[in-house]
């Protein structure tokens, strides 16, 4: 993500002689040869805007390769791993964040004179969420 406006960007692609994916650091907006084309509407985390980004006659230098990247295992995936990491956090960062709002809001709300998070039903729904949230 944010291809387009990345002062360097990583670039995985596939050797010829070896077969194997490499990745490559791709500078900024002075690389002849590069460039990108934003992807409308795709569905992801709106502060992140992806691009595609087109290589031609594009020559990057033997020192931009990232050497430890020698496999699928030690280069792409170990990113996509990663990325999907914190992309799980941030779905339980907003679900706890929802927890939280919801508890605030029946603690302070009152019905038949006592805070809704007073009634046993409302006390169920909330543990049930808090459950399955930590549960993730």
């Amino acid at each position: 993500g944010n291809g387009g406006d990345a002062g360097w960007t990583v670039i995985w692609a596939r050797d010829e002689e070896s077969k194997g994916v490499m990745g490559f650091l791709v500078g900024g907006g002075n690389v002849i040869g590069k460039q990108t084309k934003r992807i409308e509407n795709k569905v992801g985390l709106r502060s992140v805007q992806n691009v595609d980004i087109h290589l031609k006659d594009c020559f990057i230098p033997e020192c931009l390769r990232l050497t430890n990247a020698k496999t699928w295992a030690t280069g792409p995936a170990q990113c996509l791993f990663y990325t999907r990491v914190i992309a799980a956090w941030i779905a339980v960062g907003c679900a706890m964040g929802a927890f939280e709002a919801a508890l605030d809001y029946t603690m302070k709300r009152m019905q038949f004179n006592k805070p809704l998070a007073s009634f046993q039903l409302i006390q169920e729904k909330l543990v049930r969420a808090l459950g399955i949230i930590q549960s993730q």
